[in-house]
């Protein structure tokens, strides 16, 4: 079925994302940073990319900025440890679906 990348080693959230029955038949991978992020998505499609909740909300945004380069229409999702209402607007304006601080 679907597939969906977490970006960061979160053990808990990616445990609770495998395990949920709303995933089921999705497989959930993970990777370390930004740079095993871009290198996956070269190789392979994701249907939902999800940051690292422990990144900030710009340098995630930067990043989905060069994900949609590699893969215009993908999904993301931005958890972050807060965010200002400029990150707020600048996450509507590219267009991500969802935005989560924590707790998550």
């Amino acid at each position: 079925m679907g597939r969906l990348l977490l970006i960061g080693r979160e053990p808990a959230l990616a445990g609770a994302l495998g395990a949920s029955h709303h995933l089921k038949g999705h497989d959930v991978e993970t990777c370390a940073g930004p740079f095993e992020a871009t290198r996956l998505l070269r190789r392979r499609a994701f249907d939902v990319v999800m940051t690292d909740p422990a990144s900030d909300a710009s340098e995630d945004l930067a990043l989905l900025n060069e994900l949609r380069e590699l893969r215009p229409g993908i999904r993301t999702i931005v958890l972050a440890p807060a965010l200002s209402s400029a990150d707020v607007i600048k996450a509507l304006r590219q267009h991500v679906y969802a935005v989560f601080t924590r707790p998550i």
